[in-house]
């Protein structure tokens, strides 16, 4: 062998030995974070993969939340879901990889997603009637849940929800539609061998929070990592959810409420997405429009217009979520 030969081969086996370091890390990492911050829910099985499901609660219906895009997943429900618990079993839940949660091997579809809530709520025993709370892009993987199991949906609630058109409609005013970036896409396939962790405040990860912190900041970024991971499929499956749900979205006469976060953002907001005043107006008027229609996909359904909340309405108006699950709940045991 010639030392060329061997040079590469050393230099092959140095780097096998890094990234089975790294992997080896990662998952030791990992671990720490599920010790360090407990699911207080149960970790149910489906078809060998668990599913973190944190149910409370009693009543004659299951309220299930499925969270937006991004790192909070059940967590994001933290200040609604005790007070809807005091009429109702509520569940909170996280998606495939997402915090507590397995990784799922699908891609990540709405199909797939509501096939995965549907097994993971047959395994947990809550087989009752379900009102489905949806947030952001959570709102459409409702709508497919709805629409894929309708036999056991007595509502649905949409918080400021995305729609199947708003990428198109955005674009023709200038708003920026959500998409990969590089960095995001490559922290995700590389997250295994452990570099997203080992790259503090680097390409590859955002600098580690400061010891005082706010523990839901610390705990955010220890599963980042994986968590990321769980973004980025979602967003490259987001043409694909926008067209499923673009072409099945009949709720037919299933209770719907819908809630649209209408607050005009400050100067400050504007900034921080770099926005101009006009593309904000245009933004607003075209979100209106988006959210209105929500009101056609059922024959029984509520709008609520929320001028005193911006997208994340669990932070600004906890009681108008805790209020529309109420309501569909209302309507449903009457009918």
């Amino acid at each position: 062998m010639s030392r060329s030969t061997k040079a590469i081969a050393a230099a092959a086996a140095a780097v096998l030995i890094i990234v089975a370091f790294g992997a080896y890390r990662d998952k030791a990492a990992y671990q720490a974070a599920i010790e360090t911050y407990p699911f207080e829910g149960d970790r149910v099985d489906v078809g060998g993969r668990s599913i973190a499901m944190d149910c409370r609660g009693e009543g004659d219906f299951t309220v299930v939340f499925e969270s937006g895009l991004g790192p909070y997943g059940s967590v994001a429900w933290s200040s609604v879901h005790d007070r809807v618990a005091e009429f109702a079993c509520a569940c909170t839940y996280n998606r495939g990889v997402i915090l507590w949660s397995d990784p799922s091997g699908q891609r990540r579809t709405p199909d797939a997603i509501a096939t995965d809530l549907h097994a993971a709520l047959e395994q947990a025993g809550k087989t009752g009637p379900t009102v489905i709370v949806g947030h952001s892009i959570g709102g459409l993987y409702a709508v497919a849940y709805a629409t894929q199991f309708p036999e056991g949906v007595a509502g649905v609630v949409l918080v400021d929800s995305s729609h199947p058109d708003q990428n198109t409609r955005f674009a023709e005013i200038g708003f920026p539609a959500p998409s990969v970036t590089p960095a995001q896409s490559m922290s995700a396939r590389l997250a295994w061998t452990g570099l997203p962790r080992t790259g503090n405040g680097t390409f590859f990860a955002p600098p580690r929070p400061s010891e005082d912190a706010p523990l839901e900041v610390k705990r955010t970024y220890d599963f980042a990592p994986t968590t990321s991971v769980a973004m980025v499929q979602e967003l490259m499956a987001l043409d694909e959810t926008f067209s499923a749900i673009g072409e099945r979205h009949d709720l037919g006469s299933t209770p719907l409420y819908v809630l649209d976060a209408a607050r005009f953002p400050t100067d400050q907001e504007r900034r921080a997405q770099n926005v101009s005043l006009e593309v904000a107006r245009k933004f607003q008027e075209v979100s209106a429009e988006m959210q209105r229609d929500f009101m056609t996909w059922s024959t029984r359904s509520t709008f609520e217009e929320l001028t005193d909340s911006v997208h994340c309405v669990q932070c600004d108006r906890p009681d108008a979520i805790v209020a529309a699950v109420r309501a569909v709940i209302e309507t449903a045991r009457t009918n």
